[in-house]
């Protein structure tokens, strides 16, 4: 399914929500060197939570940590800055409601 037309299922919606108290109990300082994959991570989970009816308060705190890391003024995020300008603004593309099916077809080998 298109990114954009995609929900997403109960245990995205989780692992976000732990990724995101993973980060804010981290408090990552600008010269951490896990500044910038905290950052991507972010843009990544906020993601999750872009047209969530529920989730405008879990959207609503990624952005604000969004804007508060690019006031930081990390050297490796100023050298993208091109890409973190086209990257950082969350757009609501559809509203959703309701989570898709979990997807439990993985072939994950048994532990002997």
């Amino acid at each position: 399914m298109p990114t954009p037309l995609c929900r997403h299922t109960r245990t995205d919606v989780a692992r976000a929500i732990e990724y995101c108290r993973t980060l804010a109990a981290l408090a990552l300082t600008p010269d951490d060197k896990q500044f910038a994959a905290g950052f991507f991570g972010l843009l990544t989970v906020g993601s999750t939570f872009s047209g969530g009816k529920r989730f405008q308060n879990e959207l609503r705190w990624c952005s604000d940590r969004i804007t508060e890391m690019l006031s930081l003024n990390n050297p490796f995020l100023a050298k993208i800055q091109h890409f973190v300008d086209r990257a950082k603004g969350f757009r609501q593309v559809v509203e959703w409601d309701d989570f898709d099916d979990e997807d439990w077809e993985m072939d994950i080998p048994a532990v002997i």
